[in-house]
């Protein structure tokens, strides 16, 4: 069996007029992708949208991109790259902005955890486009995404965002302020590396801090959780967390929900240490 063909994220689109059998104008239109090879157009439909749908090229993002991380001050680098055909996603991490989780008293080493830059984008209305921070743990990759603790830039795909670059763009100055931010994340995190975790936390977690995530999604997360922590005498909330951002941001089918449900669960894992384990201590 022949191996699967590496779908190109850059390759060229279009957005064209649907027309019915008879000849007749539809008010939608199809986004389309060339997989043609050799400089022969094969185009293929990838979502049906409005007419007033602002189509943005994957070439456009990677360029706006470029020139966002080439204007900061700080180094960053490409960690990963998802295309699937419709949704498509840039990672960068800043190699001179780390931060070391503080393990006073804790129970093992600190981790290090570095400063992140995403680009999101879609040709099916799936996704808005987005330039937005994130955290990422350095020792195996997990990006640690936010919807309340880091800033993002969100912007519509409608012709009345025609000048989106501009946008994105503040991106820039919000990487410059993220300081505060990051550091209550990482207080947070400290806090999850400190505490320890068992039975009766684990159940309270699943039924009562990030009920939302499926039973399915969670038997893998537990899976990781179990498989990683069984030379531990005693696992962490922050061990935990970690299968959880493990099992979102690595899956090799990453969907919407994938990235939806990282940010979920740190949002409410960051809530339920803030409250549960820094305020009754």
């Amino acid at each position: 069996m022949g191996t699967k063909p590496k779908l190109d994220p850059y390759a060229d689109i279009r957005k064209v007029s649907l027309v019915g059998t008879d000849g007749t104008s539809s008010s939608a239109f199809a986004i389309q992708t060339d997989t043609g090879k050799s400089g022969k157009s094969k185009w293929k439909e990838v979502g049906v949208v409005r007419d007033d749908y602002l189509l943005v090229s994957n070439q456009q993002v990677f360029d706006m991109a470029n020139h966002i991380t080439q204007e900061s001050p700080l180094n960053w680098e490409v960690k990963k790259e998802f295309y699937n055909g419709k949704s498509f996603g840039l990672y960068y991490t800043a190699t001179d902005q780390t931060h070391t989780i503080d393990s006073e008293n804790g129970i093992k080493t600190g981790d290090t955890v570095g400063l992140g830059l995403h680009f999101l984008n879609s040709y099916d209305g799936s996704k808005a486009l987005t330039a937005g921070l994130h955290l990422e743990r350095l020792i195996c990759t997990n990006g640690m995404v936010t919807n309340h603790s880091l800033d993002s830039v969100r912007i519509l795909h409608d012709k009345s965002n025609a000048k989106w670059e501009d946008d994105v763009e503040k991106i820039l100055g919000l990487i410059d302020s993220s300081g505060e931010q990051v550091s209550g994340m990482m207080s947070a995190f400290s806090e999850m590396d400190r505490s320890i975790l068992d039975e009766g936390m684990l159940r309270h977690i699943a039924s009562n801090v990030i009920p939302g995530i499926s039973d399915s999604t969670f038997g893998k997360i537990y899976r990781n959780f179990s498989k990683e922590t069984k030379d531990s005498n005693q696992a962490s909330v922050w061990d935990f967390y970690n299968a959880c951002t493990n099992v979102l941001w690595h899956n090799p089918t990453q969907t919407k929900a994938d990235f939806s449900n990282n940010a979920y669960v740190t949002d409410r894992m960051i809530e339920f240490t803030n409250k549960e384990l820094i305020e009754v201590q």
